[in-house]
């Protein structure tokens, strides 16, 4: 399935989360520390903010926990089953009865197709997530890549549809690089053709991962645009 990342900066007040995904599996990284698999975990439904438990079918396809947390929540949400919902409260205090904040999240906020075929094409789905990230997806074809494709927001994934999304850049040298994510974490690129850049001559004219940590680059196919 497509796997979303996702994460949400503790207010300054917050004591804890509560959280509910609706459909689909759930993997949940907790400070970057303590990585817990939710899948076939049913959600529990005695705490605030609900008021009663729910229905047999709907303790199947929900899942849902509280934590505390002192800086940050990050999920890893599988979207096989997309659409996904979801709802997260943020408490003052993760045992009160009261809830703080109230926000109501869209997992299509962080999943983003490209649906012109160039360079800024991509760029565009890719500053459609904001700040915290997400999943661009890239239906088969062939991109005309005449700019550089600039990954700017950690936690970002790439993802095509097999070699058959192909990212052309060997029209052009004009630009360095034909994806830079330098300095930023959690960037995967996956499932993709990449054509580089005419006359460039340097293996960086691919991708420049620079000073980036935790990055995966996986199922793709490179090849140099002087061939």
């Amino acid at each position: 399935g497509l796997l979303l990342s996702i994460v949400f900066i503790t207010p300054a007040f917050a004591e804890g989360w509560h959280y509910n995904w609706h459909t689909g599996k759930m993997d949940k990284v907790l400070d970057k520390a303590d990585e817990i698999s939710l899948e076939d975990v049913m959600s529990y439904y005695g705490d605030p903010p609900y008021a009663s438990p729910p229905s047999v079918q709907s303790a199947l396809d929900e899942l849902g926990a509280s934590h505390t947390t002192v800086t940050a929540l990050y999920l890893l949400l599988d979207a096989s089953n997309d659409p996904i919902t979801g709802d997260l409260w943020v408490n003052a205090d993760i045992s009160a009865s009261n809830v703080a904040v109230t926000h109501g999240f869209s997992i299509a906020d962080k999943y983003s197709t490209v649906t012109t075929f160039t360079s800024a094409g991509i760029n565009a789905a890719i500053d459609a997530l904001g700040v915290e990230g997400g999943e661009v997806y890239l239906p088969e074809g062939t991109y005309a890549i005449t700019a550089e494709i600039d990954i700017d927001a950690n936690y970002t994934t790439l993802t095509g549809s097999g070699w058959g999304t192909i990212l052309d850049s060997s029209a052009s040298q004009a630009y360095g690089h034909v994806i830079n994510f330098n300095a930023h974490e959690y960037i995967t690129i996956q499932n993709l053709q990449i054509i580089g850049n005419r006359g460039g001559g340097a293996a960086n004219d691919l991708i420049n991962t620079g000073i980036s940590d935790y990055c995966l680059i996986q199922g793709c196919f490179f090849s140099s645009g002087d061939d």
